[in-house]
Parts: structure tokens; sequence; C-alpha cells
């Protein structure tokens, strides 16, 4: 197990957060993009859940409004476990082979825009169902 700080291939676990750091290699830039992924698609999900969870406290006391935010953060987690480490994993690889560079901030960049393109097309396929 590592200690907070320690080095993880050529990137520390706290680099990551700082923007501006050149990454270099696959498992870093892989890493990078994903971490911000789950992060971003965790912080959307948890607002999700908890707006859900108080629009149905308004409806009056439900035996199962407790499950709510627990499904939208399982679904928060899931989805960057799943289609985010793919392509997370394209995007890595498109770089590395290309012999590019990532910043720290490339990163983010990549791994919050997942979740907005994700919302995007979320949205706009719900829309007809409204």
């Amino acid at each position: 197990m590592t200690s907070p700080g320690e080095q993880i291939g050529s990137l520390s676990e706290f680099q990551i957060f700082s923007f501006g750091k050149s990454i270099e290699g696959f498992g870093d830039m892989w890493k990078s993009i994903w971490i911000w992924s789950l992060l971003s698609f965790g912080v959307a999900h948890g607002a999700g859940g908890l707006i859900a969870f108080v629009n149905c406290q308004d409806l009056g006391p439900k035996r199962w409004t407790w499950l709510i935010p627990l499904v939208f953060g399982v679904l928060g987690m899931l989805i960057p476990m799943t289609a985010g480490v793919v392509t997370a994993t394209m995007i890595a690889g498109v770089y590395s082979s290309a012999g590019f560079d990532m910043t720290t901030t490339e990163a983010f960049g990549w791994g919050v825009g997942q979740c907005i393109v994700y919302i995007i097309g979320s949205l706009s396929r719900n829309l007809s169902s409204l």
C-alpha cells in the first residue's frame, strides 16, 4: 500500500490535482483522466441524488426515499468505471502513441469533458419523454 504523496510511476498522487504539470507515459495519462472523470461524475450524480432526495421528501414520508441518493451514487461510480475507463484508455493511447505530452490541465479537461458530454447526451435523449 502506498502512503499519500508517494510516487506511483512518474506522477505522484497529489500532482494530479495541481494544474500545469507535465504527464509522461500511458499509465499516468490514463490514471489522471480517469480520476478526473470519476470525480466529476461523482459530483454530478451526488448533486442529482441530493436534489431527487429533497424533492421526494416534499411528496411526503416514504419508506424508500433514502435509496435514491444511493442509486445515484452507484450510477455515478459505475459509469466512469466502465465507459470512463475505455475512453480514458483511448485518449491516453492516442496521446502516447503520437508522442504527445499531456499536462494535468488537459487531463482535467478530458475527464470533466466526458461527464459534460454524457450529461448533454442524457438530457437530449430524455427531452422527448418530458
